[in-house]
């Protein structure tokens, strides 16, 4: 179970990155996703020993996992390709952080849309309903 939880940090934290760094070459999915499986790899060895050795205990898990993701987020934000040749790492470390812009880019990379414009467009659904109820109300023709 404890591995399972691991692997499912290591993802979460995976696409993550995707999101708050939109500006990636068309290689990048395919470096995280490489980068994703040897994370895992290791996760399930330390795990492994952890067992084999008998380590358990809340505490030393979370320490555990804390080493393990942040590892894992040291060698994602260096390795991660972007379009401007600058690592997330680096742009980090500049002090340039993730903004609302760069995160709806990278949502709707992802094939997710931004809040505002999940809003907008249920808003413009609810305004052609309205539209049709008026018409249909006053037995007037619809477009």
């Amino acid at each position: 179970m404890q591995v399972l939880w691991r692997v499912i940090l290591l993802a979460i934290l995976h696409f993550g990155v995707l999101i708050c760094f939109p500006n990636y070459t068309n290689f990048a999915p395919i470096t995280v996703f490489i980068i994703f499986l040897l994370c895992s790899a290791g996760a399930i060895a330390i795990s492994s020993l952890l067992s084999i050795f008998g380590v358990r205990g809340f505490l030393i898990n979370r320490i555990v996992d804390m080493f393990i993701l942040l590892g894992a987020a040291l060698i994602l934000l260096t390795f991660t390709p972007q379009s401007d040749g600058v690592t997330p790492f680096d742009k980090v470390m500049n002090g340039r952080y993730p903004t609302q812009h760069d995160i709806d880019k990278g949502l709707a990379k992802m094939g997710l849309g931004s809040v505002e414009e999940i809003k907008q467009e249920v808003s413009g659904k609810v305004d052609t309903l309205n539209q049709n109820a008026q018409a249909i109300i006053k037995n007037e023709p619809r477009d």
